[in-house]
């Protein structure tokens, strides 16, 4: 049985077009891959060690980088305090100056809606 609806003639079909040239081919996806690389080693920088510090605080609570701002102002708002970071993937403070009063330090941290307790 032949299907009278419609006939297709091969004859008349034809098929053209220009493909790429394989060097930009490669090329292209190279450059796509470099920039796909570099994308994902700025997502995840490397973490230098964090060295020199007097004290170190577990702090509890913070879920964001508003957060880890907060604490560091609470932090800062110290008398003493040389240089102090807030560390948020790891929930630590590391704090280093000269005459450092900790219950201070754990107080302005609390007043700001933080659980704290020196670590070291």
């Amino acid at each position: 049985v032949m299907n009278t609806f419609f006939t297709i003639n091969l004859d008349n079909i034809t098929h053209y077009h220009e493909h790429m040239s394989p060097i930009l081919g490669y090329t292209t996806s190279t450059i796509f891959i470099l920039i796909l690389i570099n994308s994902i080693i700025k997502f995840y920088p490397k973490q230098e060690p964090i060295t020199n510090f007097d004290l170190v605080f577990q702090v509890e609570g913070m879920t964001c980088s508003h957060c880890e701002e907060s604490v560091l102002n609470a932090i800062n708002s110290n008398s003493g305090i040389a240089s102090a970071k807030v560390d948020l993937s790891q929930s630590k403070a590391y704090i280093s100056g000269s005459n450092l009063n900790v219950e201070k330090i754990i107080n302005s941290v609390k007043s700001s809606g933080f659980k704290i307790k020196k670590s070291i």
